[in-house]
């Protein structure tokens, strides 16, 4: 593995480990209950990470150089789009993401925890030197 994939990898680490510390700080019931009709939980959106987390590859090829230079263009794209007040139905490919009606807290934070630990446990050593 790389150092550059190493920090990255230590980023997700990091999210995951900051996102795990708040939600534990909740109480059960405000983890486990939507805000409003047609909303996910703050569980769901967390076994959302996971399952997405789950589709993410490691041993592809790196991203082409237009792709890196662009990439917070995107992204500003996106959280742009998705803090219009509206909601679009997703497509049936997304169905792959999409939580389960109640998940548990706890289950899917040890989903997470083995994902990304199964992650560099699968990740070569990097290079001596």
């Amino acid at each position: 593995m790389t150092p550059r994939a190493l920090r990255l990898l230590d980023a997700l680490d990091a999210h995951r480990a900051a996102v795990t510390a708040r939600l534990d700080a909740l109480p059960e019931a405000v983890v486990h209950t939507a805000p409003a009709p047609g909303t996910w939980s703050l569980a769901q959106l967390a076994e959302h990470l996971v399952l997405i987390d789950g589709g993410l590859r490691a041993d592809g090829p790196p991203a082409s150089a237009l792709a890196r230079a662009t990439s917070g263009a995107r992204s500003g794209g996106i959280r742009g789009v998705l803090a219009l007040p509206l909601r679009i139905k997703g497509p049936a490919s997304a169905r792959y993401v999409m939580p389960s009606a109640a998940p548990r807290w706890p289950e899917v934070r040890e989903r997470w925890r083995a994902l990304r630990s199964g992650w560099r446990a699968a990740s070569p050593a990097p290079p001596a030197g």
